[in-house]
């Protein structure tokens, strides 16, 4: 997302199938908004996303709109990478703090690396791992231009793309990655 200073304030965003038509806006005098827009090639991606299915750990595979209707944390990681297992102890820190505060946010880790539901099985057992899990194949991740792990991407109830990020996060970091998402009802 790349910040665009306006002076204006966005009264509603016209919706047709998941892309962005047009916006209606009213002028006001704001010399510091800072309003996060996507860029083009993240607008591309979100359409990419209707049309990558992952399988989780139950066998049953899904894909990003399967998710509509709640805020959405997907972290690509692998299971060789020691800043990936690092990062399972703060989404574990992450997901009870959700499950606490009954928050609508679902995380799901996808295995770049882990075909097989019995290394997906061993990998959640062996790292406490107490939220989604699943795994995508090497085409689907290229398709989305993942080039680094962990990484992670962050979709609205509506199933659209809003914040990414390739590289490892600690707590602090990542709640802030969550924060204007955590109490929004979009």
């Amino acid at each position: 997302m790349k910040p665009i200073i306006v002076a204006v304030v966005i009264i509603s965003t016209l919706m047709i199938s998941g892309g962005i038509v047009g916006t209606v806006f009213l002028l006001k005098d704001c010399t510091d908004c800072i309003v996060e827009q996507p860029t083009d090639a993240e607008n591309e991606l979100s359409s990419v996303w209707d049309e990558i299915t992952f399988r989780l750990i139950n066998e049953s595979y899904k894909v990003i709109g399967d998710f509509i209707g709640r805020k959405l944390l997907v972290e690509f990681a692998s299971s060789n990478c020691p800043d990936c297992n690092e990062q399972n102890n703060v989404l574990n820190q992450i997901n009870n703090l959700l499950i606490q505060e009954d928050n609508d946010i679902v995380i799901l880790t996808l295995m770049i690396d882990l075909e097989t539901s019995k290394e997906l099985l061993t990998y959640y057992i062996n790292n406490n791992i107490s939220w989604l899990i699943g795994s995508i194949n090497e085409a689907n991740h290229t398709k989305i231009g993942l080039e680094w792990v962990p990484a992670f991407y962050l979709f609205n109830t509506s199933g659209e793309l809003i914040k990414t990020k390739q590289s490892e996060m600690n707590y602090e970091e990542l709640m802030n990655f969550l924060s204007m998402d955590l109490n929004s009802k979009n």
